[in-house]
């Protein structure tokens, strides 16, 4: 995301390459992405991209020591986040799609990039617990959370995402819009992201900005 304001669609980055470009220096405004479950899984979606290549982190721990270049901020809250692109101290971000959009429906100054590169996608899922003492209103729930009534009711009301396709004739245009999904082994940034993230937090986030 952008802000429209200080930027045009021309000018803003395309892809999640373009956000190590030193151009963007002090022009990052991003959540702290330990604090943040999708900035988790964003950042650790980052670094597969390059560990599928020759199975280690490092060069997805390069490119994120540049993104950290140019980011001025990390926000431990989202709408300080929001606020902080707003009023200009930064011009671009990266967040949840759902929640750009609710933003931009509150009169806020921000466009949305899908970035070339792609983006990754996290379902929330739902299910029944073993042995739950009352099967039938729990199958009842999960019927009624999944139908397509209350999908559009979701999609409409709160910009959540169905991933109904019966649904999705019945939402808002910009979730019809098409995008690329990024190639994640979530089972294995299940069991990396810890470790890939504490060593963003020891030895990349800030690392430029200490004098020695």
């Amino acid at each position: 995301m952008y802000n429209n304001r200080l930027l045009t669609a021309d000018q803003a980055p395309k892809s999640w390459k373009d956000l190590a470009d030193p151009k963007w220096k002090n022009q990052l405004i991003i959540r702290y992405p330990l604090a943040s479950g999708s900035m988790r899984s964003l950042y650790s979606a980052l670094i597969y991209q390059y560990y599928k290549k020759d199975n280690s982190p490092q060069a997805g721990y390069d490119f994120l020591k540049k993104v950290d270049a140019n980011t001025k901020e990390y926000s431990n809250q989202s709408t300080v986040m929001f606020q902080s692109i707003a009023k200009g101290e930064g011009t671009v971000s990266t967040w949840a799609l759902p929640d750009i959009q609710t933003q931009i429906e509150k009169n806020m100054p921000f466009s949305i990039v899908m970035p070339s590169d792609g983006s990754p996608v996290i379902t929330d899922c739902i299910g029944i617990v073993a042995g739950a003492k009352n099967l039938a209103g729990a199958k009842a729930f999960v019927e009624y959370i999944n139908s397509v009534d209350n999908a559009v009711e979701q999609a409409v009301k709160f910009n959540r995402m169905p991933t109904n396709a019966d649904a999705i004739a019945k939402c808002p245009a910009w979730m019809r819009e098409p995008f690329k999904v990024m190639d994640v082994d979530w089972n294995l940034l299940a069991n990396k992201q810890n470790e890939w993230l504490k060593y963003w937090e020891e030895n990349i986030r800030g690392a430029e900005k200490v004098q020695p």
